[in-house]
Parts: structure tokens; sequence; C-alpha cells
């Protein structure tokens, strides 16, 4: 049977005097008056008769000076407020309203830049949090701005550029194409030919070394509107008459230190003799992809005759009121008279007419330059996309916390402006406003670290492993981007705590009593760190793919064999060697390198499998195969010498291999591999079958040829004696660690031509391992953004632990008291501190299986539901959550029970 207790003596007299005497506060917030005064007189420090007698007369002058305010408002209205000056109409202005919120603002400002200084250390914590979080979201979207957004720097009016792509979407074209559409396009004031590629330069007292560089037409810097630095351009006979070049900035810095008297001087560009004529703008880039040319030289002579060579982009400017489609039908015309007069350039191999397509810069960005099955643009964009929305998540959940805690501790003095007269709206502005002052800084930090970053980029300082130079200078899209972010973050992270501050509980605020009593579980900041924990795991997870794909990568069978094998790139056309002279120059270096000590074998090969480059092969006809409409066949293919399968380890599964016999003169051989077969012969035996005007002699096992966990292709080579090429790859396997007989080998090679240019010797397991580089990219991104994501979490784990332990000390304290052991603490504190981490992976778990689908482009040999991925990360962040919830656990089981219950 429960019995009620009347209040003692002393809460009933006050309560009775609170109603008597201040009849307007209504009897609800009476009682909260009242409950206040009780709590201060049962208090333990106010016990003894001076203290509560002391606490009586404040508490009595208190009431009557409120009792007597209220008692002059009603007479002075009685009196019509004879006493105060008559009210009268209030005429509005129209600037009063701006003045008083710019007045509003500058309060908010000067406020909240003497609270944040009272607090250095929080400040910090939370300016350094942000500053990661906006630091790795800048650099992804500078990432994303450089390869698909940002247009050619310094190039005048780029929107009035457009290209015209001959067969797709990037399509090249010829020379003498290139002129036709240039003369003959009324809607272009101007049009110039392009094309990327990398050649060999050779610099005076220098190694030769591969550089990327432009073949242009004269006219190119013209009609892009560029200008030189130091200089000139080309002009008409540029060329024709001499060969010259226009180096970029950064060459010129690089090899010459910037030297004026540069130009006149010569450089050797594929075996070539070059005299410098000028240097280009800084920073000035490719037009379809952002790699920063070394160098510009006019396109050769020997290639303007040839309408079937294929390899030169056009860029055009439009003329005032001119547009893309006035351009494309245009284009049209010429192209439906080129198929008429030239069908053998301009009809594919099924017969249909080759199409011209028009577009702007900025409409092939998104589209991507692979083809194939590469990865799109798009999906890259939304991946990276993706990570920076869960950076910045977590850092808005990380400093939301922060400022929850910070908002907790300051509840006494939110109060008191509350009791005060203050408005939920003008608190919610002032805390909004620490925010955003934290998020302006964090953004102003992290655009002056990208800022920096890029510099040491732009000086070569920091290695970044790609092939080639990319410009990723900031520019005001990611200023702009940051400052958004800035923006949005601050409202993010502080619109929560303000709108739970600016809603105090009064009388315990006023008190100064805080979290005695045990708050429920699922509040906002266990709801923060869920999301924390959530998108860690999410971050873990893709990283943990991109590592085992790599690994499994690393561990695949490619079909061939690329240990021990060293690659030495040649191109003959440096030293104008003819056909006949280069096929002699390889006839002899084979023989040459096999008698060295430790040579197994030596052959030839005009591509490297996995490495960079490629050859496309077009197929006019197949024996036995009916084209489907609308198909055209062009295969990747190869040419090898004779030994070049059994130097690779690539196994014949059928026929024979090159042989000496097979040169010219004699009848045209092919070997194909497995799925050539399979495709246009229908499984069965195709030795002796025709391809074009060669013979199926040899079939061979299907092998990996540009990239791991690529889909099987159909491939065919050619014999190098009756295909000769002048640029070839001279492959040596040897017995030993080839690393210590590549000097050996680059030093033969040059013995038989010391003029003879020798291109970055290097080996197959190189070479081979750039066909990784996408992968090994992603990873590097997520397995960072998935550390600091880690370490976000954690913190945030930690937080919340320490915080609802200093909230609860009278509880675990009584425990303590009550006879409770240390152990059984840590652990009631630990399990809460799982069961808020576990339900936040639970959560993350379930979207991690949603969004790694989108990552299986990008795998090889690993499912995106992968077990090891995914318990992986599990396990890292319940490791991570069981060490940032011992720490607080341990503390609190330490607490000294009397000095626990005395702390409130």
């Amino acid at each position: 049977m429960t019995v009620d207790r009347q209040p003692p003596f002393a809460i009933r007299l006050h309560a009775r005097l609170v109603r008597l005497l201040i009849p307007s506060l209504g009897p609800e917030f009476a009682d909260q008056v009242t409950a206040a005064f009780r709590d201060l007189y049962v208090d333990p420090a106010n016990a003894g008769i001076r203290k509560r007698v002391r606490l009586w007369s404040r508490e009595l002058r208190s009431l009557c000076t409120t009792s007597f305010g209220e008692y002059r408002e009603r007479r002075d209205a009685r009196r019509g407020n004879s006493s105060r000056p008559s009210v009268r109409p209030v005429t509005r202005h129209p600037g009063r309203g701006f003045r008083t919120l710019c007045d509003n603002v500058s309060q908010d400002l000067r406020y909240a830049a003497r609270s944040l200084a009272r607090t250095p250390g929080f400040a910090l914590v939370v300016v350094l949090s942000l500053t990661l979080g906006m630091s790795v979201s800048t650099a992804l979207f500078s990432l994303v701005n450089t390869m698909l957004f940002r247009l050619p720097p310094h190039v005048e009016s780029p929107h009035e550029l457009v290209r015209i792509n001959v067969g797709g979407t990037w399509g090249p074209t010829s020379y003498p194409d290139f002129v036709d559409f240039r003369d003959q396009i009324e809607a272009l004031e101007d049009a110039a030919a392009f094309g990327t590629g990398r050649v060999v330069v050779t610099v005076p007292e220098r190694p030769p070394r591969s550089v990327t560089a432009d073949a242009v037409s004269e006219n190119y810097f013209d009609v892009l509107g560029v200008s030189t630095v130091h200089g000139r351009s080309f002009v008409a006979d540029d060329g024709r008459t001499a060969d010259v070049v226009v180096i970029g900035y950064g060459f010129w810095q690089r090899e010459f230190g910037g030297d004026p008297e540069v130009l006149g001087r010569r450089i050797g560009v594929d075996g070539r003799e070059h005299t410098i004529v000028g240097v280009a703008e800084p920073g000035l880039i490719g037009l379809v992809d952002p790699v920063v040319p070394d160098l510009w030289y006019p396109v050769e002579l020997r290639f303007r005759e040839m309408r079937n060579r294929r390899s030169l982009g056009v860029i055009g400017r439009l003329k005032d009121g001119m547009g893309k489609t006035q351009v494309q039908s245009q284009a049209d015309l010429i192209a439906q008279r080129l198929q008429s007069e030239y069908p053998a350039d301009w009809v594919s191999l099924n017969g249909e007419p080759i199409p011209v397509v028009v577009r702007t810069l900025k409409e092939g960005r998104m589209a991507g330059g692979g083809g194939g099955d590469e990865p799109p643009a798009v999906a890259i964009l939304a991946i990276l996309v993706t990570i920076m929305a869960l950076i910045l998540g977590i850092a808005c959940s990380n400093v939301a916390n922060l400022m929850l805690t910070r908002a907790q501790r300051r509840r006494t003095e939110i109060a008191v402006r509350v009791a005060l007269g203050a408005g939920r709206g003008r608190l919610v502005s002032q805390l909004l406003t620490e925010s955003l002052i934290l998020a302006g800084a964090a953004g102003a930090s992290a655009f002056l670290v990208i800022h920096w970053v890029t510099a040491l980029l732009a000086s070569g300082q920091l290695a970044m492993g790609l092939p080639a130079t990319v410009d990723f200078t900031v520019d005001w899209r990611v200023a702009v981007f940051t400052a958004v972010v800035a923006l949005g973050t601050g409202i993010v992270f502080g619109l929560v705590p303000a709108l739970q501050a600016s809603r105090p509980d009064l009388v315990p605020a006023l008190k100064g009593l805080g979290g005695a009593v045990r708050g429920r579980f699922f509040g906002v900041r266990h709801l923060l760190v869920m999301i924390q924990v959530a998108g860690s795991l999410i971050l873990l997870v893709g990283a943990t793919l991109f590592l085992r794909s790599l690994a499994e990568a690393g561990r695949a069978d490619l079909g061939f064999d690329p240990e021990n094998v060293a690659v030495i790139s040649v191109d003959l056309a440096q030293r104008q060697y003819t056909p006949e002279a280069g096929e002699q120059f390889y006839s002899d270096v084979i023989p040459r390198l096999s008698s060295l000590p430790g040579v197994e074998s030596v052959a030839i090969a005009m591509t490297v499998l996995l490495g960079p480059g490629r050859t496309l092969w077009g197929l006019r006809s197949i024996e036995g195969y009916e084209p489907a409409p609308g198909e055209t066949i062009v295969v990747d293919g190869n040419v090898v010498t004779p030994g070049y399968f059994d130097l690779v380890r690539m196994p014949l599964v059928m026929g024979r291999d090159f042989t000496d016999r097979d040169r010219d003169g004699a009848p045209e051989v092919i070997i194909v591999n497995e799925t050539f077969v399979d495709r246009y012969f229908g499984g069965e035996n195709p030795l002796g079958r025709g391809v074009g005007s060669r013979e199926v002699v040899g079939v061979v096992r299907d092998a990996t040829y540009e990239r791991p966990g690529e889909p099987a292709t159909p491939h065919l080579w050619l014999s190098y004696a009756q295909h000769p090429e002048l640029a070839m790859r001279v492959h040596i396997r040897t017995a030993a660690n080839v690393l210590t007989v590549l000097p050996a080998l680059v030093r033969e090679v040059q013995g038989m031509d010391p003029a003879l240019p020798i291109l970055e010797p290097s080996t197959m397991k190189a070479l081979t391992a750039e066909a990784t580089l996408p992968q090994r990219i992603m990873s590097m991104v997520l397995g960072v953004t998935g550390v600091l994501a880690l370490g976000m979490a954690m913190m945030g784990i930690y937080g919340v632990m320490a915080f609802a332990v200093s909230q609860r000390t009278r509880e675990v304290g009584l425990r303590v008291a009550l006879g409770a052991h240390p152990g059984k603490v840590v652990r009631m504190i630990v399990k809460e501190g799982l069961l808020l981490s576990g339900t936040g992976l639970l959560v993350g778990l379930g979207v991690a299986a949603l969004l790694t689908r989108a990552l299986s482009v990008f795998l090889y040999g690993v499912s995106p539901l992968d077990p090891t991925a995914l318990l992986g990360g599990l396990g890292m962040l319940l490791a991570a959550s069981v060490a940032a919830t011992l720490v607080p656990a341990l503390r609190a089981a330490q607490v000294d029970p009397m000095e626990s219950l005395r702390a409130e």
C-alpha cells in the first residue's frame, strides 16, 4: 500500500506565496517555481538554520520584487499609463527591417566570436574535423571537375568550339578529310586538326624519354585563340619547309630552367631535329583529356596525303549566329560526297557509310573515351559523389555531436536567455551563427589545403603514378563548391543542436541540473553516431573490395607469364630507317641478345600484353562468316616474330607457330585465339580457312590482353616478316632476376646503333601493372577515406559514451556504493556502446550491399557481396567500437562513490 507523503510546511508555504503574490504566472509555472525552490531547500548544501534562512530571504525578496513590478504595471494600466509616453502609431520605414536584420547579424557574429574565443580547444577540434571531411570532398570534386566539367583554360570562348567526329562520339579523321571539312563547312569560321600521342624527345645532354605531344595543323593556336608567352606559334609554312616545335611552359621550366634564350635551340622529336620557336601559356591542357602536353609540332608531311590514316581530331570555331545543328547538316553533305568518291575509306566493312557526328567539347566528357566495356565516366562520377556524401555526412554527424554536447553544457546560459524573453528564432540564429563561423573557417582551410596539394602536383613534387601529367588546377568551380559545402555543412551540423538547445527545460537548467536522469537510448546523439558507423562501414567495405580485387588480379591466370621478361621499346623511325633496314636490324638483334649470359629467348612484338597502347585490325571478310546488318569486324591484334608465344608462355592449342618461311612473298598467314574461333568459325577447325587474304595456321589459348577481368575477346597475330613495322618492343626472357640483366641488354641494343634512343626500358611485369591503375587509384581513394571515416566514427562513439557516463555519474557511484563490481560497470557501458554501434553496423551493412553492386565493373574476381570484405569491414568497426567505448567505461569504473554522489 502506497502512502502519499505531504510536502513539508516550508514548501507548501512557498507555493501559497507564489500564487498569492504573482497570480499572473498561472498554476503550471507556479508549480515549476515551487519545484525549483523545493530542490534547493532539500539540497544537503543548504542544510542548517542559517543557510535556509538566507535561502528564504533571497526567495522572498525575489517574490516581492516581481509582485511589486506587476502591481505597478496594473496601476499604470488603470491610470491610462499617464506616467509613460502615449503610444503613437508606428510608421514603418523601408530600410528599418533591413537595418534590424543587419544589427541582429552583427550582434550574433560578435557574440559567437566571443563565445568561441572562450573555448578555443573546442573550436579547434571542430574546425580540424570539418577541414578533414571538406578537404577529402573538395579533392574528389576537383578530380571530377578536372575530368568532366572544366574546359581547357586560356582558350577563347570554348563554348563556341565544336568537334567533328568520324565514325563515333570521338572518332578520329585523316588530314585530307580535315582539309575538306575546314574548307567546305560554311558555318565554321575556321577549323584545326590535332592528335595527342606519345613521342620520344631528346634534349642535348639528357637521356631520351617519352612525353605527351600534340601533332597539330599550323592554325591550331589561332583557332583556339591561344598565344605564346615567349616566341611565336606556328605559321603557314611550318612543317613544310622546316621542322619546328612549340614547347609547353612546364617543359620549358623543367628542361631549360626557364631560359629566355631557348628560342632557336634544337631538340629531337621521334628522331628528327626540331627547332623551338615558342613557349605555350602555362596550364594549356588537351581538348578532350585534361593531360598537359609537353610540346606541339605540325602534322608530318607524310601523313597529309593519307586519307586512310585516321588519327586526328577536328576542332572548329562557330561563326556568329551559327550552332552545332548547322555544322552537322553541312558535315553530312560533305560526308556523302566523300563516301561516293572514296568508298574504300568511307564505307564500313559491311557496306554501310561511315557517319559524321558533331559534338561540343563538354558533351564528350560524360561519355568517356574508352568505349567498350570500360567503366563509363558517369559510373565513376556516381562513385565519387557517393564517397563525397558519405565523408561529409560522417564529418557533419561527428561535429553535430560535439555541438550537442556543448549546447548541453550551456543549458543554464540558454535557459537564462529564454527566461529573460529571448525568442526561439533569435536563439537558433545565434547558435547557427557559431556553426557557420566554424564551417567557414573549415572551408577556407580545406580550400588552402587543396590549393597547396595541387601546387605540389603541378610542380611534380607529389608523385601520383600517372602515365602523363594531369592538370588539377583549382578553378572557380572548386571555390564555389567549397563555399557551398561550407555553408551547407554549417547549417546541417548546426541546425539540430540549435533546435534542441533553443527549447530547454527551464527549471532544471536554471538550477544547473543536467542529466542526472538517464535519457532514452535512441536520441539524436545516438542517431548521429549510427550514421557515422554506417557510413564508415560502407567506405571500409568498398576499400576492402578493391584491395581484394587487386590481390585476385595479381593471382589470376593471365594466359601468359610476365615474370623475368624485359621489354626494350625501339622506334627505328626516329633514325629514318627504311622498312628493309628496320627488318634487318630486328633480325640482327635477336641472335645478338640471345647470346648474352642469362638470356633464355628473345622475340619481337609490336605491343605488350596488358601494356599501354593497342592495335585494331579491320577485317573485310572471314571465310564462312556472314556479318550481321551494321556489324563491323574490328579485332585486336599484334605483330610478332617466331618464338614469341613460347617466350610469353602462351601455349598453342592447334596448328603451328610462325616460322622463318612466313616472310614477304610467301602465302600470308595468321594465328588467332580460341575466342576468335568460337566467334567467327563456330568452334569448328579453322586451320586452312581464310581471314581476308591470310590463312589461319595456328590457334593459341585465350589470354588477358588489356585489363584483368575483361571478357574473352577475339585476337589475332600477324608474322613480322610479312607485316614489318619500325616501332617494336624487344621481349627478352631471362633465367635470373630480369633487373640484374636489363642494363646489359640495353647496352647491347645501344651498341647496334649508338644514336638510337632507347625508350624507357622496363619489365613486362611493370608494364602490365599499368592495367590495374584505375583499381589502384580507387583503392587508394576508398582506403584513405575509409580510414578517416573509421577515425571519425571512433571519435563519435567515444564522445557519446563519455558524455553519457558523465551524465550518469550519480547512478554509477550509487551502483558502486551498493556493491557493484567495477567489471560489471565496465561490461554494462561497453554493452551499451556495442548496441549503439551494432545498430549502425546493421544499417550500414544493408546499404553497403546495395551500393557495392555499382562497383562490379571495377572489380576482378570478387563479388560485390564478397563475404571477406563485408566481414572484414564489420570486424574492423566492431574492434574500433570496443576500443572507443572501453576508455569511458574504465574511467567510470574508477569513480569514487562519495565524490560522485556529492557531484550534483
